[in-house]
């Protein structure tokens, strides 16, 4: 009886036994080819690893890459923890007021005050991704067209795009899904182009000049 392989069950003639050597060498190749289907090829300079890297990881971690502005102080607060508008945060680092044995101020003004006067008027809108999205619906009015957004994207500063098809942008100023907001008309809603969608787990940050709280009135 002849012996078999421990890990592939391939067939080792005794050299006493009489065996077909084509019937077992084919047998035996048959075999290894099967094994090697189903093998990860070593290709230099690269390690193999344990973890599955998904097709989605490589996405978040190209645009993390992409950004070249860096997180806001903010922004780090909120990945720490921190669930308040900017304008919170700005508040939550002026403590109490001390003893401050004359005036600190600009024009005469206390500087208590003054810090109130220099927290920025514009609107911004923080969200932590739940899951993948096209469309991000913002808890304020802007005008479409008027240059109003600034869209950060895992602190990468996006570029408006002119078409769904986002050749040279990564999000639109739309009224309603897939549809672009005419010149001058008032949304409270951004698509991202064609070619991605804001993923899970990633962090989007809008600041919004001059936009409005509520829906503006039909002229």
């Amino acid at each position: 009886m002849p012996n078999y392989t421990q890990n592939y069950n391939l067939v080792k003639p005794q050299k006493s036994e009489n065996y077909d050597i084509d019937k077992v060498t084919n047998q035996n190749m048959d075999i290894i080819d099967v094994a090697l289907n189903g093998k990860v090829s070593k290709v230099n300079g690269k390690d193999l690893s344990t973890n599955d890297f998904t097709n989605g990881y490589k996405k978040k971690i190209d645009r993390m890459v992409e950004g070249s502005r860096g997180f806001s102080a903010y922004e780090i607060a909120v990945l720490n923890g921190f669930t308040g508008t900017a304008e919170e945060w700005l508040a939550s680092l002026k403590g109490d007021k001390g003893d401050t044995g004359g005036v600190n101020s600009i024009n005469g003004q206390q500087g208590d005050l003054l810090l109130e006067e220099l927290l920025p008027k514009e609107q911004t809108y923080t969200e932590i991704i739940t899951e993948e999205k096209e469309i991000i619906t913002l808890p304020f009015w802007y005008k479409v067209g008027a240059d109003m957004l600034r869209v950060r994207y895992t602190g990468q500063l996006l570029t408006k795009a002119s078409s769904f098809a986002g050749e040279d942008g990564y999000y639109l100023e739309i009224t309603e899904k897939d549809t672009i907001g005419e010149e001058g008309s008032w949304s409270n809603k951004i698509q991202s182009s064609a070619k991605w969608t804001w993923l899970k787990d990633a962090i989007c940050f809008v600041e919004g000049k001059g936009v409005l709280e509520n829906e503006p009135s039909a002229e």
